[in-house]
């Protein structure tokens, strides 16, 4: 995986016209496609038992589920159903029988 502190990506970016044009850039060099699988496992790992509580599991969650997001097109997103699935698959059962809809 591509960093954003590798010194030729900053001359690369520069060659962009425009801010959107950089950001595209540089989502598409860090953020591959190819890199998907490995942020969608890290999530699917990601379990409630690795914190104290809710709080920094959840925020834990959110980044990991933003990188993943980061590598795909708009329309292939996970969404709010799919993320929440993840998200629940990581909790205790306890907590799991508390959240059923």
């Amino acid at each position: 995986m591509r960093s954003i502190m590798v010194p030729d990506i900053c001359k690369l970016v520069s060659e962009e016209n425009t801010t959107n044009n950089m950001l595209v850039f540089l989502q598409k060099t860090v953020f591959s496609n190819n890199h998907y699988l490995s942020h969608r496992e890290n999530l699917e790992k990601l379990r409630y038992l690795q914190f104290k509580n809710i709080k920094p599991y959840l925020n834990k969650f959110e980044e990991l589920l933003e990188n993943a997001n980061m590598c795909l097109d708009p329309e292939g997103l996970i969404k709010d159903r799919e993320a929440f699935d993840l998200f629940h698959m990581g909790l205790f059962n306890r907590y799991k029988r508390t959240l059923r809809l």
